[in-house]
């Protein structure tokens, strides 16, 4: 009889120590819920170059990429630039512009951290139906930043300081936070004129290797254009099984302009480990272009064929000015993925509906005849880019 009554004590101890451990795991994980998130998100800085002159802006657009088509209605970032760069008004909410495309449409704070070089600021979706609040990849805002001194320096998203908040699909849940997973951010140049960096390869240039001697014009860039200096531009030098890429070359605007009254550019260029002298094929890309190929100086049209005619020289002086302006570099590509379609349509389209504008010297991807202003021309170079719809790679 003993025996069973110190069977059934020990019994309801075990039970009791077994409820209390539940409760303790109950208690543990709404604490962990209390932080949960019901979805994943990356906020990236666009374009991730700029290259600007003292006094020129920055319009650094701030995306959102969310998984498995994650809503969001808000995003709280804080964005470090540096002490080169400063927000351009006074009033910090109106140097951030709500993509009001895509239903951001108020500021809600806007903090400069000058010490620091770095600017918080919360921008959300007031109002909003939740079959509107956007989802996937999609600019949240644009901070306006104004060049205020020489120099190099970059852009970042600090991951810890930036929030983001959705809609969750399941109602009856109160999480309503996205992870942060991914921050990209960008570089900058400022110079006195807003031209180029000398590009810096990995490795320096021989003897041995060619120097390419070159001249290029942007489609829809006319002379007078205030908009198209600094242009981030890429080369690739393609002889045979040979081939380099090579980004920010020296690009120079002249006083020439080709047969369509199109600015002239010219540059020259040592290519590091390029030593091919012949049969060369070089191709140009532009921050919102399409790369284009060029198989032989003079080209005025598509150049329909594998490989190329270009011969080259090791000696700046005496390789050859290889002139391509005639047929300039195809303007569209405004989310840079090489082709040029109706998502870069539907990009451009509601800015030149509202004339969107920048100042002289500024960037904006959607500008893509460089006039510092968004309208009908550059929606027409789109539309003639069509034909060619990819990158000429080959």
């Amino acid at each position: 009889m003993k025996n069973q009554k110190r069977v059934q004590f020990l019994f309801t101890v075990l039970l009791l120590v077994a409820l209390a451990m539940g409760v303790i795991l109950v208690q543990q994980t709404q604490e962990l819920r209390k932080g949960a998130y019901f979805g994943r998100t990356a906020v990236v800085v666009k374009p991730t170059e700029f290259n600007v002159a003292v006094g020129g802006i920055l319009p650094v657009q701030i995306w959102v990429v969310s998984e498995e088509d994650a809503k969001v209605d808000g995003v709280e970032a804080y964005v470090c630039f540096g002490d080169k760069l400063a927000p351009v008004e006074e009033d910090l909410k109106k140097s951030v512009v709500p993509n009001q495309d895509d239903s951001f449409n108020v500021v809600t704070l806007a903090r400069y951290d000058q010490d620091v070089g770095c600017l918080k600021f919360h921008v959300g979706s007031m109002g909003t139906n939740a079959a509107d609040v956007p989802s996937g990849a999609f600019k949240v805002a644009t901070v306006n930043l104004r060049a205020v001194a020489l120099g190099t320096g970059s852009i970042s998203i600090d991951e810890i300081g930036t929030k983001v908040s959705g809609r969750n699909p399941v109602v009856s849940s109160n999480d309503t936070a996205l992870l942060v997973t991914t921050v990209e951010g960008a570089s900058y140049n400022i110079s006195a004129d807003g031209g180029e960096v000398t590009p810096q390869p990995t490795s320096p240039a021989s003897e041995a290797d060619m120097w390419i001697n070159y001249r290029v014009a942007f489609a829809g860039v006319k002379a007078d254009r205030q908009c198209a200096t600094g242009w981030q531009t890429k080369l690739t030098a393609l002889s045979g099984q040979t081939r380099k890429e090579y980004t920010n070359v020296p690009l120079s605007k002249t006083t020439d302009v080709n047969d369509k009254g199109e600015a002239v550019y010219e540059g020259s260029f040592h290519a590091p480990g390029f030593t091919q002298a012949s049969g060369v094929a070089l191709f140009f890309k532009g921050p919102k272009h399409l790369q284009v190929k060029y198989g032989k100086t003079g080209q005025a049209a598509f150049y329909n064929q594998a490989g190329g005619e270009i011969s080259l020289t090791n000696v700046a002086s005496t390789s050859p000015v290889l002139d391509f302006s005639e047929y300039p570099i195809l303007a569209g590509d405004v989310n840079g993925d090489g082709m040029i379609n109706g998502i870069d349509f539907t990009t451009i389209k509601p800015k030149a509906a509202d004339f969107v504008e920048i100042a002289s010297g500024g960037y904006l991807a959607e500008d893509l005849d460089g006039s510092c202003q968004v309208n009908n021309n550059d929606i027409i170079l789109l539309v003639r880019s069509l034909n060619e719809k990819q990158d000429q790679v080959y």
